[in-house]
């Protein structure tokens, strides 16, 4: 019976890893990590919409602001948060716009890489 050394089978064991992880790695990004790279993309828009407060204001937009409900104030209310939910939703959107661009980054890059490595040889 044959037995190998320690430092050859760690050898073994390290190199195989290290192979299994280069192969699994390409799968890995577009399966799982995809799909947790999606979740942050989620939570994050939750968590801009939260703090824009965008449900509360539409909720309220036809409150009257501080409690006077004569017509003037009930106007001028409603045109101030029609303001404010413009200028919220075109940050909302912005904020849209640059988690899906990170979102893209992170679907092309491997792509990317590839590529500009196929083109260097």
């Amino acid at each position: 019976m044959h037995k190998e050394s320690i430092v050859t089978s760690t050898f073994k064991f390290i190199s195989l890893k290290i192979v299994g992880d280069l192969i699994y790695f390409p799968i890995w990004w577009y399966t799982v990590g995809l799909k947790e790279r999606f979740f942050v993309f989620l939570k994050q828009m939750r968590g801009v919409e939260r703090r824009l407060a965008l449900r509360i204001w539409l909720k309220n937009i036809f409150v009257p602001m501080y409690g006077f409900y004569d017509i003037l104030s009930r106007f001028i209310s409603f045109f101030i948060r029609i303001i404010m939910l413009v200028y919220k939703t075109a940050a909302f959107f912005l904020w849209l716009a640059f988690y899906f661009t990170l979102f893209l980054i992170y679907i092309l890059l491997p792509i990317f890489v590839i590529y500009m490595l196929v083109q260097s040889f």
